[in-house]
């Protein structure tokens, strides 16, 4: 018998932090094909690239190694009022 709409066979979903077994696999294959490539060959491909291309790839693969900045919020440090002058332009 089908489960009702809105509810499944596991109510409280997925315990947090259980890697998707999908995600688990192909990290896996990733890591097999990465770990057959030398250094020199990644290097060789990837000056057989474009310059623009290399420059693309490499921010890339940075992202991987390099966390990326967070947008900082600005600080207020003082509350001061200035008043300005008025101006007699009409």
């Amino acid at each position: 018998m089908p489960f009702e709409k809105g509810q499944s066979g596991n109510p409280n979903g997925r315990p947090k932090g259980t890697p998707n077994k999908v995600t688990g696999d192909i990290k896996q294959v990733l890591a097999d094909v990465l770990n057959g490539i030398s250094p020199e060959q990644i290097l060789k491909d990837l000056n057989s690239l474009k310059p623009y291309e290399r420059l693309k790839m490499i921010d890339s693969l940075a992202s991987y190694v390099i966390p990326r900045a967070k947008e900082a919020e600005p600080e207020i440090t003082s509350h001061y009022i200035v008043k300005l002058p008025e101006s007699n332009v009409a």
